[in-house]
């Protein structure tokens, strides 16, 4: 039994680097800085199934603050100023500085 937990530790770890460096080849992350203006990822059916199922939502937030220094995780707010501020990670928005008010 020792040496069956012992290789299916290796292969645990051999994995793990091996799916970490595929990530590291992918990813396109960048940080958000504040007053980024962003979109929010919408995680609820609402729009429809499938192709019709709305990906973003339409208002647009604020970056107000991150959790911290190398923290993937944000605090946003809507840009019309109504509402409580969400905490999100940097996967479900979207920088979207260039689209008009």
């Amino acid at each position: 039994m020792q040496e069956a937990y012992s290789l299916a530790s290796k292969s645990a770890i051999k994995s793990a680097i091996r799916g970490k460096r595929n990530y590291g080849r992918r990813v396109r992350s960048s940080a958000l800085q504040v007053g980024d203006r962003v979109l929010v990822r919408n995680l609820t059916p609402r729009g429809g199934p499938g192709k019709r199922h709305a990906f973003w939502e339409d208002e647009i937030h604020v970056v107000i603050a991150r959790k911290g220094e190398g923290s993937p995780v944000y605090d946003v707010r809507s840009e019309s100023g109504q509402g409580q501020s969400r905490t999100l990670h940097r996967n479900l928005l979207l920088c979207c500085d260039q689209l008009p008010s």
